[in-house]
């Protein structure tokens, strides 16, 4: 049986110092949910990273640009300074409800005590606001997936991945909902 995705929610805020926050809750149609099924039903496709309004706008321009082209421009697959294809589930390191909110917690105090006031400020306040407005949706049932682009190999990157000084993927999944949360953290 084919798995199908709903698009449940979307929420997106942007920093004044070009850091975002982007959260996706999705619903999949399947008896069995997993870390696979974010490449399998291609959840991280940059779509997801803007409002309907800029999708459409979006598509719009790229429309015009492959009637109309200019200059042929190569085009990157890329989810953050990562090229997506070569994302696995191996890139993700896995995390109870507890463990999420600790590696967070410890990313915001390494930055602080290496005077990074601004993004520590940035990703407390999303992470903050995450907690608050997914509060209902079984946050502490859920198994985290990690990805952080710091850690990923430089080869995996984008020849502008120097854009991000920071860029953090989060799969929330709940297995009882067969909902996936995936947000975004990020500065470029």
């Amino acid at each position: 049986m084919k798995k199908t995705v709903e698009h449940l929610r979307y929420v997106r805020t942007d920093s004044e110092i070009c850091s975002f926050y982007i959260c996706n809750l999705f619903k999949i149609d399947a008896d069995k949910i997993e870390l696979n099924d974010i490449f399998e039903l291609d959840l991280l496709h940059e779509k997801y990273f803007l409002e309907k309004r800029e999708q459409n706008r979006t598509s719009k321009i790229q429309n015009w640009n492959l009637k109309y082209p200019k200059n042929k421009t190569k085009v990157i697959n890329s989810y953050g300074p990562i090229l997506k294809p070569t994302i696995t589930a191996n890139d993700f390191e896995k995390h109870n409800f507890k463990e999420y909110i600790t590696k967070i917690e410890l990313i915001i105090d390494s930055w602080r005590k290496a005077g990074d006031d601004y993004e520590a400020y940035d990703l407390e306040i999303f992470h903050n606001k995450f907690l608050t407005e997914f509060h209902d949706f079984n946050l502490n049932k859920r198994v985290y997936y990690f990805l952080d682009s710091d850690l990923i190999e430089q080869n995996k990157k984008h020849e502008f991945e120097w854009i991000y000084s920071w860029f953090f993927t989060i799969i929330g999944i709940d297995t009882e909902s067969n909902t996936i949360l995936i947000l975004n953290y990020g500065n470029d």
